[in-house]
Order: C-alpha cells, then sequence, then structure tokens
C-alpha cells in the first residue's frame, strides 16, 4: 500500500510518500515547497488570502502526487500558524471543498510527531532533549531511548521572532539583543533535567548544517551529523551582518522566505545549546513527516 504524509507548517509544505506494509514503510520520495502560509500572522492574526491560496496550491499538487502513485490513506496535517490564526477556518473550508480534511495538530500532538520521527529515524540510547524549531513554533522533548516524557511548546518559531524583532535589513544590534533576551528568558522558563544527546529537527537545522559542512547541495548524508555550539554562533553571527539579498546565495537558504528567517532561526538553535549547556547537536532529517508515517502505518491513525 502507498501511504502520504502531507504536513502545512507556517513557511513550508511538506509531503512524504512511503510503501507500507506489515506495520513497516519505505520512503519512496520527499517534496517539500516554501508556502510562507504563516506571512504577516504576528502583526494580524490572520492567515492572508494570497498565502491561502499558494498553500492551497501547493497541497493539491502533492495530493495529486499521492493518487498518481495510488496512494490509499493521506493524512493532511497542519500545524502553529493554523493553531494560532483567527481564521484558520477559512483555509479548512478551502480544501474540505477539494475533498480534502486537514487536522490541526496541537503542540503536544505535534511535538509527539516529531519526537516518534526522529526516534525512528537515529538511534537513541538513555536520556536527552529533541527540538523541532518551525517558522511558528519551538517543540522541545525530553525522552528515554524511544520514549517520550515530556514536551512543551513554546512560540520561539523563527517567523514568529522576525516579524516580532527584527525589522531591518539587515536586524540592527538593537533588534537582536532585544530578541535574544526574548529567547533567553523564554527558554530558561522551561526547565528540563535530561543531561545526554540533543537532537535538532527542521528546515533551520539543515540549513545550518548544509552552510556549516559547505555542501552546494542539499543532501540526506546530513542526517546524524554532529553540529557543534562554536559553528552555530559563527553562523549566528555571519548570518545577522548579511542583508538578505546576500543570504539567499548561501546553500540552504536560497528560497528568499527561508533566508529573511535565517538570523532568528540561528539564534534560535544556538540558546538551546547554551541553555541546556550542550557543545553540539545532533541533526536529525527524520521528523514530523516520518512520525505521521509511524502512525498511519501502525494503524493509529
Amino acid at each position: 500500500m502507498i501511504f502520504s504524509a502531507i504536513n502545512i507548517g507556517t513557511n513550508s509544505t511538506k509531503a512524504l510518500f512511503a510503501q507500507a506494509h506489515n506495520d513497516t514503510w519505505q520512503e519512496l520520495s520527499r517534496d517539500l515547497e516554501i508556502t510562507g502560509l504563516g506571512e504577516g500572522l504576528a502583526k494580524t492574526g490572520l492567515l492572508s488570502p494570497q498565502a491561502m491560496a499558494r498553500t492551497e496550491a501547493a497541497v493539491v499538487r502533492l495530493v495529486a502526487k499521492g493518487r498518481a502513485l495510488r496512494t490509499e490513506k493521506i493524512w493532511v496535517a497542519g500545524t502553529a500558524a493554523l493553531r494560532q490564526a483567527e481564521n484558520s477556518h477559512q483555509f479548512q473550508e478551502l480544501l474540505a471543498k477539494r475533498g480534502l480534511k486537514l487536522e490541526i495538530l496541537s503542540g503536544q500532538r505535534e511535538a509527539a510527531l516529531s519526537f516518534a520521527g526522529l526516534a525512528h529515524g537515529l538511534p537513541l540510547s538513555g536520556s536527552g532533549l529533541a527540538f523541532d524549531l518551525g517558522a511558528g513554533s519551538l517543540e522541545i522533548m525530553e525522552g528515554e531511548s524511544e520514549e517520550l516524557q515530556r514536551t512543551v511548546s513554546l512560540p520561539l518559531g523563527a517567523g514568529l521572532l522576525t516579524e516580532e524583532f527584527l525589522s531591518s535589513d539587515p536586524p540592527t544590534h538593537e533588534e537582536l539583543q532585544a530578541m535574544e533576551e526574548h529567547v533567553d528568558k523564554t527558554l530558561s522558563s522551561i526547565a528540563f533535567k535530561a543531561r545526554g544527546w540533543l537532537v535538532g529537527v527542521g528546515g533551520t537545522v539543515t540549513a545550518l548544517c548544509q552552510l556549516a559542512e559547505g555542501k552546494r547541495v542539499y543532501s540526506r548524508d546530513l542526517h546524524g551529523v554532529r553540529l557543534k555550539l562554536d559553528q552555530i554562533e559563527e553562523l549566528y553571527r555571519y548570518l545577522s551582518v548579511l542583508p538578505l539579498t546576500e543570504r539567499t546565495s548561501l546553500p540552504g537558504f536560497e528560497n528568499p522566505k527561508r533566508a529573511k528567517l535565517a538570523p532568528a532561526g540561528a539564534a534560535v538553535v544556538a540558546k538551546i545549546l547554551s541553555t541546556y549547556r550542550r557543545a553540539e547537536l545532533l541533526v536529525s532529517e527524520a521528523g514530523i513527516l516520518d512520525g505521521m508515517m509511524q502512525m498511519m502505518t501502525t494503524s493509529k491513525k
């Protein structure tokens, strides 16, 4: 059987297509489109008609691909932007007219799926922390091997912080300082005891790793790479002084919508490591889509 998992994030819409058999699955392909559903959300509290139209079109394309593969089950889920927007029901209605049911995930559900995905993709032993940084929110998870113990969802998405704090191009010292203080305060209020591994998931983590590794073209070989705190802090300083037009020339940040969020995203990643006293993180290319597929193939969805 072919299963399709589609995740609508604040900045990107992603899909995983897989061949499923006897509670296991094998990846066929993955797709990603930068759709910017949450553009302007922090200021208006609303999804704009343009952003909804872009994202609807991407979802329709991904569903069509799944159907061309003769998929038997499609799960369409949305995260932070759809949780936060006052008019998210309008987007649900747009997809309903296409015959598609959209599930809006709670922060806890999103974190659980992300953890299930990374635990499937990486061998984890002992206790540790994982985080999934998106444009609209940050999920932090505490686990013991493959068992999720505790989760928290925080309003520290890279897009949210960019819209709230970083209006200049490039950001000013004062803007960056205000953002950093806000991130520090928010993270320090959440006490996690685990002192083992730290796994990072999300487009920002992948792009930072790609840049650090000097890979001009994205590759899933980044999965399992170790990224050190001093590397991340150096990249944060570098990205923060570049204007947007120059950031788009860098590997991993070619799309202007992603490049715009780069300083805020790098700041959050660096602050997570320093707050929880980690010298490095393990990059995971397995995340929420993999968790969704796990749920689908084990008949839990």
